[in-house]
C-alpha cells in the first residue's frame, strides 16, 4: 500500500460515546487502540465494558488521530498530547494483517509534520517492549530514552527527535 492511498484524519469520539453505545468507526478505533497497549498488540483482547470506558476516559484527554485507507477502512490509529515542547504518544496501532506495509513509516511521517505544526523538539512515549516495535522505532531514527524510565507495565521509554526542516 503507497502512502497516497492513505490519510491521517483526526477521529472524534460522540460526547454520549460509552462501551454500549459505540458506532462501527469508535469500535474500529477502540480495538486498534487496544492493541497498543496489550503485551501481543492483538485487537480486540480485553475490551470489556470497563476496559472500554476507561479507554474512552483517557482518550478525552488527547489528540485522535484514524489513518484511513483509499478503500475508506480505519487501518490504523494514534492518540498524542502536547504537554509543551514535546509532542507525547499515548499510543499507535496498526491493523496487525497491515503491518509491514509502510502504514507505520506513514504515521511517523505525520507525528513528525504534527509535532513540527506544534513546535515540538522530540516525539516521546513507550513502547511495547518487544524487539519488534522498539526496532521500529529506532528505523525510525527513535532511540531508547533512559532518562524518562521504563513505566509500571515495563514498557520502554523511546524518543524520537524531530530533524529542523
Amino acid at each position: 500500500m503507497s502512502a497516497s492511498e492513505l490519510s491521517f484524519q483526526p477521529f472524534a469520539f460522540r460526547s454520549e460515546a460509552s462501551a454500549t453505545t459505540l458506532t462501527d468507526d469508535e469500535q474500529r478505533f477502540i480495538e486498534l487502540f487496544e492493541a497498543s497497549r496489550n503485551d501481543n498488540g492483538q485487537e480486540g483482547v480485553n475490551l470489556d465494558e470497563e476496559t472500554v470506558n476507561d479507554i474512552l476516559d483517557n482518550l478525552d484527554a488527547t489528540d485522535t488521530y484514524a489513518v484511513v485507507d483509499g478503500d475508506d477502512e480505519m487501518v490504523g490509529v494514534a492518540a498524542v498530547d502536547i504537554p509543551g515542547s514535546q509532542l507525547w504518544l499515548e499510543g499507535v496501532a496498526i491493523d496487525r494483517y497491515q503491518r509491514s506495509c509502510g502504514i507505520g513509516g506513514f504515521v511517523i511521517e505525520q507525528l513528525v509534520h504534527l509535532a513540527r505544526e506544534n513546535d515540538c523538539s522530540k516525539i516521546t512515549g513507550y513502547s511495547q517492549p518487544n524487539s519488534r516495535t522498539v526496532n521500529f522505532y529506532r528505523k525510525h531514527g527513535g532511540y531508547i530514552d533512559e532518562s524518562i524510565g521504563r513505566n509500571a507495565a515495563g514498557y520502554v521509554p523511546m524518543t524520537l527527535a524531530i530533524p529542523r526542516e
